[in-house]
């Protein structure tokens, strides 16, 4: 018999009484696990595993992004959902993104960094010497050389 997946990692910083676990809300995590996705592909690869209402998952992801379940990143004018509770060297409000494109500056793939060093650096400099740092969102872009 096949273990259960345990989905509890994504939810940890939430008051679950109210909340309902739906097949659905399961396969938008699993389809955004590992990718940053945009609304169009996530509807693909949701339509693919049987899951093809749009209302559903407008409203999946806006509870998601709602509770921090799901960030937004805003990358060239176009939206990408990411997982947010899902790297060990931050929390759901901090994260650092690198977007690798090609030589014609088109998005290749988009990735987080692991890197702890970073958070390190930046939470160290002397501009927040004084200040309690809340969170650290970034997004970095590079192009292939």
């Amino acid at each position: 018999m096949m273990k259960e997946k345990d989905y509890s990692k994504f939810f940890s910083h939430l008051d679950l009484k109210d909340f309902r676990l739906t097949s659905a809300r399961k396969a938008l995590l699993d389809v955004l696990e590992h990718d940053h996705l945009t609304f169009k592909t996530i509807l693909e690869r949701l339509t693919e595993k049987g899951f093809s209402n749009v209302a559903t998952l407008y409203n999946n992801l806006d509870f998601f992004v709602q509770n921090k379940v799901v960030m937004e990143l805003k990358i060239d004018g176009e939206i990408y959902y990411d997982i947010a509770n899902n790297n060990p060297n931050h929390n759901h409000d901090s994260h650092i993104h690198i977007v690798y494109k090609d030589k014609d500056k088109n998005p290749l793939y988009i990735t987080e960094t692991q890197e702890k060093s970073l958070f390190d650096v930046i939470s160290s400099h002397p501009l927040f010497e004084n200040e309690e740092l809340e969170y650290i969102q970034m997004v970095v872009s590079v192009v292939k050389k």
